[in-house]
């Protein structure tokens, strides 16, 4: 079967969530319309090892990318991106590996869908509490949420006071909305782009580590002139951070200072 959906994956330290993923898709209607590149950040021996005993026992066709360095989740899906111009795919899915595609018929949904209509798509994600992470924002930052960020990230004690995990959720959006809509950005754990987001001049920012993903895609999106939707239809669970569990609190707050503040230069200043 032609190739329809090219699923891009970033694995780091930890094959386990890879291998569930690859299971899931295998379970699919259509997985042999699937081609799934892991791109292994950080790779060693055992870890490529682990990873091409997943590929050989898989149905799907796979393929492993190895990078000496971490260029964590953005950076290294679009290295792999570039080097991958001779796969046309009607969509791409960039995904965390800790998502599992529980839905058989997944790919059947998407594939009814006019990719000139849809061009960048964030499913119904449902993470390990119940909750669904999208939208992650249905209109732009306003400036009271601007002024919260900017303070949030005045320092790193400024933060705890701020309890920031349960403030955001104050910020959010009402995830519990059924219907599909034009959003202003989805949640960066799997986005779905169609080959029309690319060919209208869409690209992936990689000018940060972490945590720029969604707002990053939002402008982008805007600037080429496509839109973003959101569709619960689509059905997919996330294991949050299972990678970034690694990383210290700390370390998190210092990439996601640095992104907010690129962001905040790149897209918001005129």
């Amino acid at each position: 079967m032609k190739l329809k959906t090219l699923v891009l994956t970033v694995n780091f330290k930890n094959h386990n969530p890879t291998r569930d993923l690859i299971a899931s898709i295998e379970k699919c209607e259509n997985s042999e319309s699937v081609f799934v590149v892991i791109i292994d950040n950080e790779s060693t021996k055992k870890s490529y090892n682990e990873l091409n005993k997943i590929v050989i026992n898989s149905s799907l066709k796979t393929l492993i990318v190895p990078f000496k360095k971490n260029y964590f989740y953005w950076p290294a899906i679009k290295k792999s991106l570039a080097e991958l111009k001779e796969k046309k795919a009607k969509w791409t899915i960039v995904c965390n590996n800790d998502i599992l595609i529980d839905d058989v018929n997944f790919f059947n949904k998407l594939y009814s869908l006019d990719s000139k209509t849809y061009h960048v798509i964030g499913a119904k994600i449902i993470d390990e509490k119940n909750k669904n992470l999208n939208p992650f924002m249905i209109k732009p930052m306003s400036k009271f949420r601007l002024f919260y960020w900017n303070l949030f990230f005045k320092s790193y004690y400024i933060s705890i006071f701020l309890k920031v995990f349960k403030s955001f959720k104050n910020f959010k959006s009402n995830h519990n909305n059924q219907k599909t809509q034009e959003v202003y950005a989805i949640h960066g754990s799997a986005m779905i782009f169609s080959k029309y987001f690319f060919d209208s001049g869409g690209w992936l920012d990689d000018n940060f580590k972490l945590f720029c993903e969604e707002l990053s895609t939002a402008e982008i999106s805007k600037k080429v002139g496509c839109k973003i939707f959101y569709i619960p239809y689509l059905l997919i669970k996330h294991n949050s951070h299972t990678a970034s569990k690694k990383l210290s609190g700390k370390e998190l707050y210092n990439y996601a200072k640095s992104s907010h503040f690129y962001f905040i230069n790149k897209y918001l200043k005129k």
